[in-house]
């Protein structure tokens, strides 16, 4: 195994033997810190095309939009409905889809 390959500042060398691996521990934290910011990233986003929406009904911006989507047997189909409807359903979807799935409490540490 080539030495380098893990060569991050972010990650500490643990010595097990003739081989260098990189820390359990920083991967973990790495991992961690990314599901977050991709999670805080999404609640930003989705609760700006919410209130994005909440605007556009309010100011009562007309039209009429049809959407009929079906994912993993999930399905969802909206007629005739103003752009502000849809955009509060994008923000909500946005914001239910990219919650952290990571729970840090049942994270153990290693011995």
């Amino acid at each position: 195994m080539d030495k380098n390959q893990f060569n991050s500042p972010l990650t500490k060398y643990a010595k097990f033997g003739d081989v260098e691996t990189p820390n359990s521990d920083g991967i973990v934290r790495q991992v961690v810190k990314g599901e977050y910011l991709y999670g805080a990233l999404g609640l930003i986003l989705g609760l700006a095309a919410i209130i994005g929406g909440c605007v556009l009904g309010l100011h009562g911006a007309v039209g009429h939009t049809s959407w009929t989507a079906s994912v993993l047997g999930l399905s969802s189909k909206v007629n005739d409905a103003a752009p502000g409807v849809i955009l509060f359903i994008v923000g909500i979807f946005l914001v239910w889809i990219t919650k952290p799935r990571v729970d840090i409490n049942k994270i153990k540490p290693n011995p």
